[in-house]
C-alpha cells in the first residue's frame, strides 16, 4: 500500500485484535477464579464500547464510500443502503448493549426511567434494529452491487464450496423453522419474536449475495475490492455462526457462562462489516494515486 493511501483496515484490525485479546484474558480469568463478573464487566464495558465504535465506523466509512460514486450509479445506491444498514446497527448496539445494560455506562440506570421491564423492551428493540432492519437494508445494498457487476458483464457464478455453504445454511434455516413451528404449538409468541423471524432467511440471502460478489471481484484480479466482499461474506458467516450458538444456548446445549463464547463472535463480525467499506476506500485511493503517477 502506498504512503498516501488511507489505512482504515489497519486501524480496524489493530483495535479489534486488542479488544479480543483483552476479552480472551477476561475469559481466562473467569476460568481461573470461577468469578463470572470478569466476563460481565468486559461485555458491559469495553466490549460494548468497541461494538458501538465498529458500528459507527461502518456508518462513517460507508458514507464516504457512497460519496465517491455519482448519484444514480448502482454502487452509489449500494453504499447508501449500506450506511443506512450501519445506522440501524449503530442504533441497535446503543439500545441493546448500552441502554439495556445493567452496567455503569448506562445513563438510564441512574434515573427513575430504569427498570427490568424497560431494559427487556430496549434489548428486544435493539435486536430488531440491529437484526431484521439492518439485514434487510444490507441485502438491498448488495443487490445493487450485484446489479453493477451484471451490467459490466463481470458477474461470476457460484463455485462448489459456495453451494455447499449455502446448502448447510439452508438446512439450518429449515430445521429452525420446524423447531419454531413445534414450539408454537405449546406456547404463544410476541411481536418481537415474530419480527425477528426474517433474520435467518435474510442471512442466507446475504451469504449468497456476498459469495457471488466475492467470486466476481476475485476473477477480476483480487486486490482491495476482492477483500471488500471477502470481509462482507466473512461478517455474514460469523453472524450466522453467532445465531446458531445463540440457538444452542436457548435450547440448553450451551450453558452459562460457556455461552459467552457466542458473545465473542460479534466483535470480529462487526469488524468484518466495517472492513468492507474500508477496503473500498483504500481501493479508490490506490486507483487515484496510480492515475496521478506520470508515465
Amino acid at each position: 500500500m502506498r504512503l498516501g493511501t488511507p489505512r482504515y483496515s489497519f486501524a480496524l484490525w489493530a483495535v479489534t485484535g486488542a479488544y479480543l485479546v483483552l476479552g480472551l484474558g477476561t475469559f481466562a480469568a473467569w476460568v481461573i477464579t470461577a468469578d463470572d463478573s470478569w466476563i460481565l464487566d468486559y461485555f458491559q464495558g469495553p466490549g460494548a464500547l468497541v461494538a458501538v465504535w465498529l458500528s459507527a465506523t461502518s456508518l462513517v466509512l460507508g458514507w464516504r464510500a457512497a460519496g465517491h460514486f455519482d448519484p444514480g450509479q448502482p454502487m452509489h445506491q449500494a453504499w447508501t443502503l449500506f450506511r443506512m444498514s450501519a445506522a440501524c446497527d449503530l442504533a441497535g448496539a446503543v439500545t441493546s448493549q448500552v441502554l439495556a445494560s445493567d452496567g455503569r455506562m448506562n445513563p438510564l440506570r441512574w434515573t427513575s426511567l430504569w427498570s427490568e421491564d424497560t431494559a427487556a423492551c430496549l434489548h428486544k428493540t435493539g435486536l430488531i434494529l440491529g437484526g431484521t432492519l439492518r439485514y434487510a437494508l444490507l441485502a438491498w445494498a448488495l443487490w445493487y452491487a450485484l446489479k453493477a457487476y451484471r451490467r459490466s458483464g463481470l458477474l461470476a457464478r457460484f463455485r462448489i464450496a459456495d453451494r455447499i455453504a449455502l446448502a448447510v445454511m439452508g438446512g439450518y434455516i429449515i430445521w429452525e423453522a420446524f423447531a419454531t413451528i413445534t414450539a408454537l404449538r405449546v406456547r404463544s409468541t410476541s411481536f418481537f419474536e415474530v419480527a425477528g423471524w426474517p433474520v435467518d432467511p435474510l442471512l442466507w440471502f446475504l451469504l449468497a449475495e456476498a459469495l457471488l460478489l466475492r467470486r466476481s471481484a476475485s476473477e477480476m484480479g483480487g486486490g482491495s475490492i476482492a477483500r471488500c466482499w471477502k470481509a462482507l461474506s466473512t461478517g455474514v458467516i460469523l453472524v450466522a455462526l453467532g445465531d446458531i450458538l445463540l440457538l444452542a444456548w436457548n435450547m440448553g446445549y450451551l450453558p452459562w457462562p460457556y455461552s459467552a463464547i457466542e458473545w465473542y463472535v460479534w466483535l470480529p463480525a462487526g469488524a468484518a462489516f466495517a472492513l468492507a467499506p474500508a477496503y473500498q476506500l483504500e481501493s479508490i485511493a490506490h486507483a487515484a494515486e496510480s492515475a496521478a503517477v506520470p508515465d
